[in-house]
């Protein structure tokens, strides 16, 4: 006898497998659920890696200039070129992971 057959046949798709769709209310919930947490998940690692590429990208160029305007460096005008240049690449691709993420957030609401 074949073992599908003793099954009901409401939880299996065609082929025989478990019912992944909305008319197993349990299946449905558990992939609703995944896919909110892969998403927060998601979303969080976005979050995390725009906060830390604006911090080590535009950091050091930021430091920089506030050691200068405080005195802390023996030139009162510095020329952090390799800082700047290190900023220039790392803004806008941090800035674009941060709302990107923020965005994530939201829908997932």
């Amino acid at each position: 006898m074949d073992p599908r057959a003793t099954r009901d046949p409401a939880t299996l798709s065609g082929d025989g497998a478990p019912c992944r769709t909305r008319i197993c209310g349990v299946a449905a919930m558990h992939g609703d659920s995944q896919r909110t947490t892969r998403r927060r998940t998601l979303s969080s690692i976005l979050l995390l890696l725009g906060a830390l590429g604006l911090l080590f990208g535009s950091g050091p160029l930021m430091g920089v200039i506030v050691a200068a305007k405080m005195g802390w460096t023996a030139d009162p005008n510095p020329n952090p070129v390799g800082f700047g240049i290190l900023a220039f690449f790392t803004f806008w691709p941090s800035v674009l992971l941060l709302v990107i993420g923020i965005a994530f957030r939201v829908v997932g609401r």
